[in-house]
């Protein structure tokens, strides 16, 4: 389970001269995904 600041780094091999990415949630088999209230993309120097 994910909880709320808990930072899961995106490799920069998939953001790289990118000005958009899509971030999507997908349930385990017979599983539903909860929704999101709050995203934050942060980028790290």
């Amino acid at each position: 389970m994910i909880l709320e600041h808990d930072p899961i780094p995106i490799p920069e091999e998939l953001t790289k001269g990118k000005t958009a990415i899509t971030v999507k949630l997908q349930a385990k088999r017979e599983n539903t995904a909860g929704g999101i209230f709050d995203l934050r993309v942060v980028v790290s120097k």
